[in-house]
């Protein structure tokens, strides 16, 4: 019981910095949202100070309205969509694109005289890759609005533009391949075609009724071919990732997962074992499952430095299978955790994208090597052995991927131990792996809630159960003679 109390009084202490610190990022978070929103205000308010042609009256209507509906929109984004935007970052390059796609949208009113080639689809293909779905949504409402205000208040021109935005923001988020959003512009150009044809015979129009329609088939598959070209510039600029990124990444035929399986074949292995673990974590909670899948194939890649070192890869090379019996502790310790710092530089000379280097850089936290920290303190005494020369140089995890790559790999690197891995055995490991990080606080920069743990607990000793199932044995008939069962 004094043991148990002592582990709480701990906990606590440590828990009142963090609660400080998380209040600090949230008064930054929120302090961004309002810059955004003003300047937002600001950038969305010229054009339609354009279209009042000096209408002091229209001016304040257009003006009232617009901050009416821009307080709602980002309401709504920030009370639904909060996670959407992790940094600040992330809502700079949504402002960038609104502002964007919005002028755009104005420049070709003002070029065509008409609303056929509205970009509405380029905004809902741009950002459900990096947003989701509902940021497009709601961002595509905004701007279909705006257009109208801008084109005084026009019906058919809201509608054309709400179509052309949601089909395309509906189509996308069912893509994975880059290829895809050409399929997606095809589907938009149909909708938009036959809207404009529908419109069309509402009002009446005599001549040209099939031109019209063709200028809307168009304007979808521009705009997506538009899409394919900017979609990964604006992922080198930006340094986030899209889902067709993350696949393509995902490929084990990948140059550096096959080097990485050539290499270090021990821990490619491994690597795939703890993204199965990632993969199925991340879907339990919510959390991105491929970007854990794929943070978890590459979070060792600085293993290929000196595989040797590393206990996955020991039986291929037999002459250092006790090498480290051999070298000082502290030696093993630096080896050990430079793998981390060599993973980055790895990682960006093969122009992996920020997202999977964070998991790389922090997968470990600032998590101890123990048993070198030990061996050191019995050979040199407590005195002279600093705890801060065997921990990772971190950081810890900052989000829910990178959490889960670094419990997922601590756990994956225990189960190897288990003799007779049954469900109750791979329970106790998981807890006191999970328990062991969150006493040693590297979770504490993570947006994880303690019900989320829980769930990652149980995702972890579903998926090791599975994998660990031991065959049953059926009687057989005849001795020696195998039945069927027993051989499928």
């Amino acid at each position: 019981m004094k043991g148990l109390r002592r582990k709480k009084k701990k906990t606590r202490k440590i828990g009142k910095g963090d609660k400080k610190t998380l209040k600090q990022k949230e008064k930054e978070r929120n302090r961004a949202w309002w810059i955004i929103g003003v300047v937002l205000y600001i950038f969305l308010l010229f054009p339609l100070i354009y279209s009042c042609k000096g209408s002091i009256k229209t001016l304040w209507g257009k003006g009232i309205v617009l901050g009416l509906v821009l307080f709602l929109s980002l309401a709504f984004l920030y009370r639904y969509r909060k996670d959407s935007f992790p940094q600040p970052s992330y809502l700079s390059l949504f402002t960038l694109i609104v502002v964007f796609i919005y002028y755009l949208a104005w420049g070709s009113l003002k070029f065509f005289h008409h609303y056929f080639f509205l970009p509405l689809p380029l905004l809902g293909m741009v950002l459900t890759p990096f947003f989701g779905s509902g940021v497009s949504f709601v961002a595509v409402i905004l701007v279909s609005f705006l257009i109208s205000l801008i084109n005084g208040l026009s019906w058919a021109s809201f509608t054309y533009a709400l179509i052309g935005g949601s089909v395309a923001t509906l189509g996308i988020s069912f893509t994975h391949r880059r290829m895809e959003v050409l399929r997606v512009g095809f589907v938009v150009g149909i909708f938009s075609a036959l809207y404009l044809s529908a419109f069309g015979l509402v009002e009446g129009y005599k001549e040209k009724l099939w031109l019209i329609p063709s200028w809307g088939f168009l304007n979808g598959i521009l705009w997506s071919m538009v899409t394919f070209g900017i979609l990964p510039l604006l992922e080198n600029i930006s340094g986030m990732v899209t889902d067709a990124k993350l696949l393509e990444l995902s490929d084990i035929n990948h140059p550096l997962l096959q080097r990485l399986r050539r290499e270090a074949p021990g821990t490619f292995q491994s690597s795939l074992m703890v993204g199965i673990l990632a993969e199925a974590a991340a879907q339990a909670i919510g959390a991105n499952p491929l970007l854990a899948r794929v943070g978890a194939y590459y979070h060792d890649i600085g293993k290929l430095k000196n595989p040797q070192f590393y206990g996955e890869n020991l039986s291929f090379f037999p002459r250092f299978r006790n090498i480290h019996d051999r070298v000082n502790p502290n030696l093993s310790a630096l080896i050990l955790t430079s793998h981390v710092k060599e993973g980055i530089h790895i990682g960006k000379q093969y122009k992996l994208p920020q997202a999977v280097l964070d998991i790389i850089a922090q997968h470990h936290g600032t998590t101890l090597t123990s048993f070198f920290y030990e061996k050191a303190k019995e050979i040199k005494g407590k005195e002279e052995v600093r705890e801060e020369d065997f921990r990772y140089p971190g950081p810890k995890p900052m989000s829910k991927e990178a959490a889960i790559v670094m419990l997922a790999d601590a756990v994956e690197a225990a189960s190897r131990t288990l003799e007779n891995p049954t469900t109750s055995r791979i329970r106790n490991l998981v807890e006191r792996i999970i328990n062991e990080k969150i006493q040693d606080g590297q979770l504490y920069d993570a947006p994880l809630s303690l019900k989320e743990i829980d769930l990652i607990k149980e995702s972890f000793i579903r998926t090791l159960s599975s994998i660990f199932h031991t065959r049953v044995e059926y009687p057989q008939k005849n001795q020696g003679e195998k039945s069927d069962k027993g051989n499928s």
